[in-house]
């Protein structure tokens, strides 16, 4: 394996360790993220998702 793709099984280890941490820590606390379209979102551990800021127009 060429160190170009030990670096990319890496960064694929690391995403998945990412999201299943993140999805914890969402049933757990509250979690303010930006989703791709720019919104501001807090998301609740019932499921809630208020918008505290839309994404401007540019």
């Amino acid at each position: 394996m060429t160190k170009q793709e030990q670096i990319a099984e890496q960064q694929r280890q690391l995403h998945i360790l990412f999201d299943a941490w993140m999805a914890d820590k969402k049933k757990r606390e509250v979690v303010t993220f930006k989703r791709p379209n720019g919104d501001i979102v807090d998301h609740y551990p019932d499921g809630t998702e208020v918008i505290i800021e839309y994404a401007k127009a540019k």
